[in-house]
């Protein structure tokens, strides 16, 4: 994510839970995913799920999430 995503004027679903960067920032520092929002698809909060595992081993390849039925739409 780049701070753009958390400016006034943006789209980003994150901006409802995420309310700023260094806040994003510390949820990455600490492991822990940002809250989902509830109003996304549940293929769309599988995805982020996926993105979110901190443990390399756990979590999914670059080629792997590119093949999610999420990254079908983009």
């Amino acid at each position: 994510m780049v701070k753009e995503n958390f400016d006034e004027n943006s789209h980003n679903p994150y901006r409802a839970t995420v309310k700023s960067y260094p806040e994003l920032v510390v949820s990455m520092m600490t492991n822990k995913c940002p809250p989902i929002p509830d109003n996304l698809s549940d293929i769309a909060k599988d995805f982020i799920k996926q993105c979110c595992q901190f443990d390399k081993k756990q979590r999914p390849t670059a080629a792997e999430l590119l093949s999610h039925p999420f990254m079908a739409d983009c």
